[in-house]
């Protein structure tokens, strides 16, 4: 519509008045997704220039990739987008005139062509996808008696509005004849916002503005607009901040489609520090309608330390960890720890950096690893201490000097931080407050940043405040554990050097392994925030580099001071000699945006993935707090560059030497698969770049194919003790597994093809070689092998091992044929590549069909090995509760003697494979063998509690789920302190999902078949599976299916077919 004379100021009807009068949104990237248009110009647009400097100046093209429009372009108005894409590729133009033509060869010109080349592009579009959030926005807005009105310069946004009934909820469109008939100046000049509100008879002090764009945005700030909210769909959240200055800046507008959080937004723009505030600005509890973190343990979005007890000192190291999947710090205490030995691990670890040492026998055999590798405990950076006065006798304030009281320390799951605050007074009752934070960017993997601040409260005196990196740091040595620890001994990451710069504000710290020949940089660099004067120091002691900052105290005035620390490696980056600039890039990125736009974008992050992968129990907050801090526990601990993995312990602590197991395949990567699966492409990744390894071990035990690593961190085998370790041949088969789900759920064929095919194919040589037909019957057999139950070594036809090898070796026929069929290029590469035989694919036909599985007809049950039933029952009832963990307590070979289990084996096949098995069979199996596991391992209560929920043995499933949901935070195995349990934590969700849910992907086809615990009131989960997001919520009598996005998806419902569909995304089922 034509702008119509001004609007009368309807009365608002909501209870709460509401203190804006209207709102105006941009239509472009607001209302309608353009931001494949804009992509698309800008590559027609630089594409041509650069042809035309082919033919001009006999330069080769290069053309205009993704790569470099995420790099160069995206997030920068158009002017500055041109100018970084044509430095990149060291091209020089004149800036010319802002209203240079298109046909201008100057910067301007460039930018007016892509913005000639966008229109161009949207007004010829047919179908424009509309963002439903806004739209909800929009008509909430309307309900509630508030004006709104829309800006858009494209002449088709019209149209498509119109299309999809926006149109007529409109009270004013600025389009663009009115631009044009008017004169208006477009953004970043505020004229179109300054007339939409003239034209619906407010001021732009009565009206709030939302826009996609940096310009728009800007436009809104310059014209004085009361609340400016910028959607950071398609620009990093942090550019758009600095460059536009919006008062709100969010990835998009789902979860906030009420008029009240506008004006929530509105009121905290009256607090000073808003703009500057990420916690205030992005909050997570208020602005996605979490609920508020109550002053307890169990709040559903923070874990508390509300007491300090130094007994549990190295347990909450573990607790309040942080990390980002590449760096990770333990939560120690910045002016360190004084209390009794051995009670702390203060530790900080890069995945993928280890020291690889001499494994040394006793007695050594022929295929015996050769070489430790163990995650190292890396320069320390964590260290900023206070003291009260200066030298020596002068007191440190911190837990073990003076009097400390209001002592508390948070973990907050939903931003990524963790603060800690405590009020301190001496024996000369000098008092003061100390508040500190910390955060490891998501965003920025090699950053982490500190905030330290003290308050002297009562007294004006000399306060030094010391802030250091260390290079002085070792490892845990092994003791009586076999989990715990590593056989290094002493230093082995050696100083090599140090420097320290501006009075030694920054400094950095270079080291090299004695025997990886890794290397390393660690920096810092210290900003102080006081108004009281200061006298600054830099200094080098050891291995150590300090800065020291000397401030005259004053009561009431605080003392800040912002650390931001780097850490480079060579494992990560190559080449060792650019690592030192790296570091200080690093440093002088993160100075230069400021703690507060760090954590903003750590909201930012946590916020999408907690959209994604979030868990809601209603009806136990212990639970839900434990569901949530599994989960962000295992984002902490992904590795997500296709060089790392994911190990045992996370990067929490140094329990089985920072390896990576099975663990990743079997029990994690389902979670990442269902709601992040671009991480699951990079743990595959990671397997296919150490398939050279594998295929060298193979061929030093005399196989054919490849034999990945039972423990790794490089890719070569650092298990020493083979029974427990190299015999654990089904880690082939759980790789494969992994890779056969990542292809169902996502159809990734590009994966298969460049690297998946040649895993199958290599690891299927491999079962065919290891086993042999039996001359009794011809049946396969695999002999002298551990299944996942490693209180039983080394025997023949393990069960699980040969279900999983089936799986295994009938894939790897089916993408053999589907190779030959319809991609025989692929197929004649790899025949090449790995001399591949016509025959055979046919002998893994042949073995995957006549596979020996041992089964006792007498008790109706799988054995889960061929002599499994032959031996004694271990009589787990009688044994001493202090004799558990067995394999601490007892000979291996009294355990192998015995029928005893220590985790889920068969039963695990049951539930991977379970379309494989009649629902009595798994009865009777699970019957057996639960009496006679002892849940010994942290992976074994999650596969128990699956399978009783399918089984009906609901009290039975309950009690594993609530075992596993809180294993770490209960510390229920009492080694927590030594490390996180990533499997079991995973295997939260896994119990959520495939227990309570009955969710299963048998072969591709998505099925559910839900229960609600008595307990519950209700829980909820969503799922990615095949680029649709499925939400699942379960309550008292019915489920229900919601497509949040995605073009539909069908799936099983017990024994009913459900189809969701843009039209159609939601079904209601009542619970069986």
């Amino acid at each position: 519509p034509e702008m119509s004379p001004p609007l009368l100021r309807r009365r608002s009807t909501i209870t709460r008045p509401l203190k804006f009068e209207a709102v105006l949104f941009a239509v472009d990237g607001v209302f309608l997704a353009t931001e494949t248009f804009h992509r698309k110009a800008w590559k027609s647009t630089l594409d041509e220039y650069l042809r035309l400097r082919q033919d001009q100046c006999s330069e080769p093209f290069f053309e205009f990739e993704s790569s470099d429009y995420v790099r160069y372009i995206q997030g920068l108005q158009r002017i500055d987008g041109v100018r970084t894409f044509l430095a990149s590729r060291k091209i020089t133009l004149p800036e010319g005139a802002p209203n240079d033509g298109p046909s201008n060869l100057s910067i301007s010109g460039l930018a007016n062509k892509k913005h000639e080349a966008f229109q161009k592009l949207v007004d010829s579009a047919a179908d424009l996808t509309l963002y439903e959030s806004t739209v909800e926005l929009l008509k909430d807005l309307k309900n509630k008696d508030i004006m709104v009105g829309a800006v858009s310069m494209s002449t088709s946004s019209e149209q498509a509005l119109k299309q999809a009934g926006v149109l007529s909820l409109l009270d004013v469109f600025v389009n663009k004849r009115m631009f044009d008939a008017e004169g208006l100046q477009g953004f970043p000049a505020p004229d179109a916002w300054n007339a939409a509100a003239a034209k619906l008879g407010v001021s732009p002090e009565q009206t709030v503005v939302i826009d996609e764009s940096l310009v728009g945005c800007a436009a809104g700030r310059e014209g004085d607009f009361a609340l400016v909210v910028g959607l950071a769909r398609s620009v990093n959240a942090r550019t758009m901040k600095q460059s536009a200055k919006p008062h709100v800046c969010i990835p998009d507008l789902k979860g906030y489609t009420r008029a009240e959080v506008l004006q929530k937004w509105l009121e905290s723009k009256d607090v000073p520090t808003l703009e500057t505030t990420a916690r205030e600005q992005l909050s997570l509890q208020h602005l996605k309608h979490l609920p508020a973190a109550p002053d307890s343990g169990a709040a559903d979005w923070t874990v508390v330390e509300a007491e300090y007890v130094e007994q549990k000192h190295q347990l909450n190291e573990t607790i309040f960890c942080l990390s980002n999947g590449f760096l990770a710090i333990r939560g120690d205490f910045e002016e360190g720890y004084h209390g009794a030995l051995g009670s702390s691990v203060p530790g900080t670890y890069m995945n993928g950096f280890y020291e690889s040492s001499p494994i040394k026998y006793a007695e050594v055999a022929y295929g015996y690893p050769e070489k430790h590798q163990t995650m190292l405990n890396v320069t320390s950076a964590r260290k900023i201490w206070a003291q009260i006065g200066e030298g020596s006798n002068a007191p440190t304030v911190g837990m073990w000097t003076g009097e400390v009281s209001d002592y508390r320390r948070t973990l907050s799951l939903s931003e990524g931080t963790v603060t800690r605050s405590f009020k301190w007074v001496d024996n000369e009752d000098r008092r003061v407050k100390v508040e500190t934070l910390h955060m490891i960017s998501f965003e920025k993997k090699n950053l982490a940043v500190m905030k330290y601040t003290i308050t002297p409260e009562n007294f004006e005196e000399l306060i030094t405040i010391t802030s250091g990196i260390d290079g002085k740091v070792t490892n845990v040595i092994t003791a009586n554990d076999p989990r715990v620890g590593s056989a290094l001994t002493g230093q082995t990451l050696h100083v090599v050097h140090k420097s320290q710069e501006q009075n030694g504000m920054l400094a950095t710290i270079t080291q090299r392994t004695s025997y990886s020949n890794l290397v390393m940089v660690c920096g810092m660099k210290n900003v102080l925030e006081t108004e009281a004067e200061y006298e600054v120091e830099g200094r080098q002691s050891g291995q150590a580099c300090e800065v020291v900052f000397k401030v005259k105290g004053r009561p009431g005035v605080p003392i800040t001071l912002t650390k931001y620390i780097a850490y480079h490696n060579s494992s990560e980056r190559g080449d060792a000699s650019k690592l030192m600039r790296l570091a200080l890039t690093t440093l002088d990125e993160g100075a230069a945006h400021g703690l507060q736009s760090w954590l903003l974008g750590q909201s930012v992050y946590l916020q999408k993935f907690w959209d994604q992968a979030n868990v809601t129990i209603s009806g136990d907050p212990h639970l839900q707090q434990g569901v949530r801090f599994n989960m962000f526990h295992l984002l902490q601990a992904v590795g997500r560059d296709g060089k790392t993995n994911i190990g045992a312990k996370g990067l929490t602590g140094e329990g089985y030497e920072g390896h990576y197991f099975w663990d990743t395949e079997i029990y994690i990567f389902p979670f990442f698969l269902y709601t992040m699966p671009d991480i699951c492409r990079k743990l595959l990744e990671f397997r296919y770049r150490t398939l050279d390894h594998a295929r060298a071990r193979a061929a030093e035990l005399s196989h054919k194919g490849a034999l990945y690593p039972w423990r790794t961190i490089m890719g070569d085998e650092a298990s020493a003790f083979f029974p427990a370790g190299t015999a654990q041949y089904h880690i082939n088969a759980d790789i494969i597994y992994s890779l056969k789900r990542y292809m169902e759920a996502t159809q990734d064929t590009d994966f298969l093809l460049t690297m998946g095919a040649e895993m199958l194919f290599e690891t299927a040589r491999f079962w065919v070689d290891i086993g042999n037909y039996r001359s009794s019957d011809n049946m396969f057999v695999i002999n002298c092998v551990t299944g996942p139950d490693e209180y039983t070594a080394c025997v023949n036809n393990n069960c699980f091992t040969n279900f999983m090898a089936q799986n295994s070796l009938q894939y790897s026929t089916d993408v053999y044929i589907e190779l030959k069929s319809s991609h025989p290029h692929v197929l004649s590469r790899l025949t090449s590549k790995l001399g591949l035989q016509d025959n055979e694919p046919r002998e893994w036909a042949r073995a995957a069909s006549k596979m020996y599985f041992p089964y006792d007809e007498k008790l109706g049950i799988y054995c889960q090995d061929d002599t499994f039933l032959d031996k004694e029952v271990w009589d787990i009832k009688n044994t001493p509760k202090e004799n558990f963990p067995l394999l601490l307590n007892y000979h291996p070979l009294s355990i192998y003697r015995k029928q005893v289990c220590k985790q889920a084996d068969l039963l695990l096949a049951e539930y991977l494979l379970g379309d494989r098995f009649s629902l009595d069979q798994k009865r009777r199996d699970y019957e057996y063998y639960e009496k006679i596991t002892t849940h010994d391992s942290s992976l074994s209560a999650c596969v128990f509690a699956i399978l009783a929920a399918e089984l009906g043995m609901t009290e039975r499933a309950y009690e594993h789920f609530t075992h596993t949901a809180r294993m770490d935070l209960d510390n229920h195995h009492n080694n927590t302190q030594h490390g996180i349990h990533t499997a079991s934590m995973a295997g939260t969700w896994l119990s959520m999902t495939g227990g309570f849910a009955g969710m299963r992907t048998y072969n591709g086809a998505l099925s559910f078949s839900p229960w609600l615990p008595k307990q519950w009131q209700g829980y909820e989960f969503s799922i990615v599976f095949r680029s649709n997001t499925l939400k699942v919520e379960v309550k008292t009598g019915s489920v229900v299916y919601t497509l949040k996005d995605g073009t539909g998806l069908s799936f099983q419902h017990g024994e009913n077919m459900v189809v969701l569909s843009k039209s159609n995304p939601t079904a209601s089922w009542p619970l069986a």
